[in-house]
């Protein structure tokens, strides 16, 4: 993602550092655009990092249904506020070519359109050039900034969106095919490479693959089946770091699109290397085969969905009142500040497990409110804008293993009607939240192992009083919604108000609450959440009748002296009965304290 900091090779500061990622999401280099010019530089790269190929992503590559190919990240940037559509930066004109390819691996159905930079006053046009080429290697569209006499300093879409946004948006409606190049009749290959031509530019006379010794036939071993199946299909597998799987990054022969990696895919895999005389490898060499290569390529969509949000994020605080403005808190004096620090505290949080997985959050945000006012479909609403399909209202049993794996590579998971758990569910559910990682085996997996956690958790209920423990509740942040959600609204503006929960999570604000007033204001919300024991009123009777007698320096009981007064025999002073009996002081402004009575405490 962009970050603002200190480019340590050139010592300079205050610069944009970008990084840019293959297409299998591997860090390939870092740009740093310096924020004054050093000598005759504006920009430099990472030393030793690699610049073919490598991109910087501007918005959601995967739901966009057109993705604009610029030079700089500037232009990119202004492509995607003008447009809506996802940008890529590829650096330079040499490098649109290469970036184009990689995007068009990615996604073969999609739209791309190559944004040229208009050197017209430069020779031979570099920038116009080299956009018509690579459009014309993947089958693009290409649009041109076309500008008046006189702006002769004038290039790119950046500097057209400058003059009029809309001729940025009329150049890509317009973007046409680029004009074709008939290449000249090639002499027919020799017999002999007609089959690796076809079969791509890995073959099995590689150098890299082992042999059987004085032999050119081919060892069946691990390291073979790696090198095969990251040089025959480059970039098909990777880790999804966020999902916690493997994955197919891009269509193939037997597949339509990208997704979970099968044992369908590792079947075709082991057909279609063979077919291009590879060894036919066992299904289980291949499958450790696919799981290596994979796991050297792993990538994070949710994280880069994040971080692209928060370089988009325009600078305006919303998320401290965001529960009032687009959730319909019920805001007055007495919970105000509660509103705005829980608020933005969750939301932050919610950022922060998919950028730092398994990190501390044990808090419950509880969505009060009418059925049919919209509370699930917020909650959907607020995963979908980090990665799709990432919201689950169906947790099960929370003591079984499908529970924790049904939360894995989730932004959100709902605790639906906590009104109709009991005490000993409601604990259940407490120490569910609290934890960090989830340890299981999968199923037809070889072993257990740790799931840091990415999910958040939300509660929905129409119970005022759901609250069934006056002890123990400061997991839970009760809202009161005072009237249907608007989910165009909200959905209209959580890019900016997650792009700014990422973007304050990333320059290391913290996610928990700390304000004094908030606290205690959370202390008052929840005590109008909590359901009334039955034996309240018998224990605020006995409390006021010992009080009454005793001196006006004395005012204090004990549970002992309450108990007795309430008329319970010894043998039921058990306790839980007095963790009862205090829990019922506390709610109703009773402070706990340990005093010395008679040698006793």
């Amino acid at each position: 993602g962009v970050m603002v900091g200190t480019w340590p090779q050139s010592k300079a500061d205050n610069c944009l550092l970008i990084r840019l990622r293959t297409a299998a999401g591997k860090l390939a280099s870092v740009q740093a655009i310096f924020s004054e010019k050093r000598g005759d530089r504006d920009k430099d790269f990472l030393k030793g990092g690699s610049k073919k190929g490598a991109f910087f992503g501007i918005g959601d590559l995967e739901a966009s249904p057109v993705i604009l190919i610029a030079e700089g990240y500037a232009t990119a940037a202004t492509l995607h506020a003008a447009t809506g559509h996802a940008a890529v930066m590829a650096m330079d004109a040499g490098n649109l070519k290469p970036v184009a390819q990689a995007i068009r691996a990615l996604y073969p159905d999609k739209t791309i359109v190559i944004c040229a930079d208009n050197d017209r006053k430069t020779d031979g046009n570099p920038g116009l050039t080299k956009a018509t080429d690579a459009a014309q290697a993947v089958n693009a569209r290409l649009a041109v900034p076309e500008f008046a006499e006189g702006e002769d300093d004038k290039t790119d879409f950046n500097d057209l969106a400058g003059i009029d946004a809309e001729h940025v948006l009329k150049a890509i409606a317009e973007a046409s095919e680029p004009p074709r190049v008939e290449p000249e009749p090639a002499a027919p290959p020799p017999v002999a490479a007609v089959a690796d031509s076809e079969s791509g530019a890995f073959t099995k006379h590689d150098t890299r693959l082992m042999r059987k010794s004085g032999s050119s036939e081919l060892l069946k071993n691990l390291s073979n089946a790696i090198t095969i199946v990251a040089n025959a299909y480059p970039g098909l597998v990777g880790f999804n770091e966020f999902r916690q799987r493997i994955e197919a990054r891009f269509p193939t022969k037997w597949r339509k699109g990208s997704g979970a990696w099968t044992e369908y895919d590792t079947a075709e895999l082991a057909d279609a290397i063979a077919h291009r005389g590879f060894p036919s490898f066992n299904m289980e060499l291949l499958s450790n085969a696919v799981m290596t290569v994979a796991h050297r390529n792993p990538f994070n969509p949710a994280q880069d969905r994040l971080r692209a949000l928060a370089a988009q994020w325009d600078g305006v605080n919303r998320i401290e009142n965001w529960l009032v403005d687009y959730l319909n808190a019920g805001r007055s004096t007495a919970n105000s500040d509660y509103l705005r620090e829980i608020g933005a505290a969750w939301l932050k949080g919610v950022t922060a497990r998919v950028l730092s997985p398994g990190c501390k959050r044990d808090d419950v945000l509880v969505l009060r409110g009418p059925q049919g006012w919209l509370k699930s479909t917020a909650a959907n609403s607020i995963a979908e804008c980090i990665h799709p399909d990432s919201f689950t209202d169906n947790i099960g049993d929370l003591s079984s293993k499908d529970s924790r794996a049904g939360i894995r590579g989730m932004v959100i998971a709902e605790l639906a009607e906590l009104a109709a758990l009991n005490k000993s569910d409601i604990e259940s559910v407490k120490a569910f939240v609290a934890g960090r990682n989830d340890h299981f085996r999968e199923a037809y997996g070889r072993g257990e192992r740790d799931y840091p956690r990415t999910v958040s958790f939300i509660g929905t209920t129409n119970d005022p009083t759901f609250l069934k423990d006056p002890s123990g509740n400061r997991r839970w942040w009760p809202v009161t919604i005072s009237a249907p959600i608007d989910i165009q609204k909200l959905e209209s503006v959580l890019p900016q108000l997650i792009g700014e929960a990422a973007s304050r999570v990333l320059a290391g604000e913290p996610w928990h609450v700390k304000d004094e007033r908030a606290l205690a204001q959370a202390n008052d919300v929840r005590a109008a959440h909590y359901a009334d024991d039955v034996w309240t009123d018998a224990v605020l009777n006995a409390a006021k009748s010992l009080l009454r007698d005793k001196p006006p320096r004395s005012k204090y009981v004990t549970v002992a002296e309450l108990m007795s007064v309430m008329g319970l025999r010894i043998e039921q002073q058990t306790i839980p009965a007095q963790m009862r009996v205090g829990g019922i002081l506390r709610v109703n402004q009773f402070e706990s304290k340990r005093k010395r009575i008679a040698d006793r405490l």
